[in-house]
């Protein structure tokens, strides 16, 4: 299995899960859609205080990481450890 199968079969698990857990049901399964959901969730305050506004977070040891810095499978990750 190549990088990019990987990185797709993590972010459709990821918004699955956050489907599951809201009861929402996605149909774009891209970088673009999980990003867009990551900031939707913070800016409902679904990111405890990791969230900082303007598309920045902070998460624990390292601040201020802008949302286009973080990669997809980190995203992913930080999604399935929080939705499923």
């Amino acid at each position: 299995m190549n990088q990019s199968t990987r990185i797709t079969k993590l972010i459709t698990k990821a918004l699955n899960a956050v489907g599951s857990a809201i009861g929402v049901t996605y149909t774009q399964y891209t970088s673009s859609e999980l990003r867009r959901v990551m900031l939707e969730l913070a800016e409902e305050g679904a990111c405890d205080s990791q969230y900082e506004g303007c598309g920045y977070f902070n998460f624990g040891l390292v601040d201020n990481v802008h949302i286009d810095e973080m990669s997809d499978a980190f995203i992913a990750k930080n999604l399935i450890r929080n939705y499923k």
